[in-house]
């Protein structure tokens, strides 16, 4: 995760360099900008792949409620032309589930002890998975002025994502999004199937 933060700090450093040095003027064909974006969304598909040790649970005579947990990203985005908006985001989502253990009664034909499901069990609180983090890369398509007051947009994207034991990449799609806009914040909202949420994703934004 250091390293994911790492790249996005200086593509945020990168970004906000370069539009100090291009200073805004009346032949320009278009006003660029430098976004700041916090959301969250539906746990992304990728946390449910296989590997991810569900199976100790119940090889611990334990038994495991998934609890809904959001995912959580900051994104940096500059528009690079009148409708194209690039974006980087950093995201980490975590699969948390509340433990029952359950009792033992005896041991298999290996020594290993045998777990009564069927019996109630002492609750052990909640436990979470190791987190999966992704690094996000995102083209934006505005069907509309995007530094209007209201505006959809679709996008398109990859990445790649740490599922525990290797990194898998991820593509994503986002068929539907809309924005509201103030003077320098921004909320947005949208339907997408990407590292970012299964299905809803959205949060706020600081365009400067």
């Amino acid at each position: 995760m250091r390293k994911l933060l790492t790249i996005l700090i200086l593509m945020l450093i990168a970004g906000a360099t370069s539009l100090a040095a291009e200073p805004d003027s009346q032949t320009a064909p278009f006003r660029k900008s430098f976004s700041l974006e916090i959301g969250t969304g539906i746990t992304p598909q990728q946390t449910q792949l296989p590997g991810l040790g569900e199976t100790e649970f119940y090889e611990n005579g334990q038994s495991a409620k998934y609890i809904w947990t959001p995912a959580f990203d900051i994104s940096a985005a500059w528009l690079v032309t009148h409708r194209i908006e690039m974006v980087l985001s950093v995201e980490i989502a975590q699969r948390r589930y509340q433990v029952t253990q359950h009792p033992e009664f005896g041991t298999d034909p290996h020594g290993n002890p045998r777990y009564d499901f069927s019996q109630p069990g002492t609750d052990l609180g909640t436990k979470g998975l190791k987190p999966v983090e992704s690094l996000y890369c995102q083209g934006r398509f505005f069907w509309m002025d995007p530094q209007s007051a209201f505006c959809f947009y679709s996008g398109i994207g990859i990445g790649v994502s740490t599922n525990f034991r290797s990194t898998i990449p991820v593509a994503g799609l986002t068929p539907v999004a809309f924005r509201i806009s103030g003077a320098h914040f921004y909320f947005f909202a949208e339907a997408t199937i990407s590292p970012l949420g299964t299905f809803g994703h959205g949060g706020f934004g600081w365009r400067f």
